[in-house]
């Protein structure tokens, strides 16, 4: 049979001349039984909030540790199942500075089709059709994606208090790249191929 914690408890007693099964000592050993049994309970479940994937009691510090929210994420109607899989992305997230992993990052967010174009610096054995560019372009990129219709013109129709062009619907892949991007790099936005 196992011991419980008022019997570990009492146990641990000093031998003296009172009686430990008193109803004083027998109500204080009870209560602080009953703080060890919770601690035990919260041990259990602590072990299993370790997990980033099922945590509910630690979320807050995970996100807190790993910098979420994103400033470039939708925070607003978030479920605890939305938070837990940012926080298991920013956890597993590899990154590169290969221009295929911010191909497929602009694909996942909902631009399929784009593809990075890394500048050079022009050199006289260049041909005619290639920009000129100096050595300081070395450190910049752009990111071409094909004509988006999240972006919205002014057309005759539109009140006079509407913008030429609305470019906040593509904001929030703009501000993923920048965070993402080697720091020393610039990367141009071409929404336009």
């Amino acid at each position: 049979m196992a011991s419980t914690h008022i019997d570990i408890l009492a146990r641990l007693l000093p031998p003296v001349a009172y009686d430990s099964r008193g109803p004083a000592l027998a109500a204080e050993l009870a209560a602080m039984a009953a703080l060890l049994d919770d601690g035990l309970d919260l041990g259990g479940v602590l072990d299993g909030e370790l997990d980033p994937r099922g945590t509910y009691a630690l979320l807050d510090e995970f996100e807190q540790t790993y910098g979420l929210p994103d400033a470039c994420a939708e925070v607003d109607g978030q479920t605890i199942a939305d938070r837990r899989l940012a926080l298991v992305t920013r956890i597993t997230a590899r990154g590169s500075q290969q221009p295929a992993y911010y191909e497929a990052l602009a694909e996942a967010l909902g631009y399929p089709g784009t593809r990075v174009y890394e500048y050079t610096p022009w050199t006289c054995t260049d041909t005619c059709a290639e920009p000129v560019a100096s050595a300081d372009w070395r450190f910049v990129w752009a990111m071409q994606m094909p004509q988006s219709e999240r972006v919205t013109y002014f057309t005759a129709g539109s009140p006079c208090i509407e913008p030429l062009a609305n470019w906040s619907s593509i904001e929030s892949i703009t501000c993923v790249v920048n965070r993402l991007k080697p720091a020393h790099t610039t990367c141009f936005f071409d929404f336009g191929v």
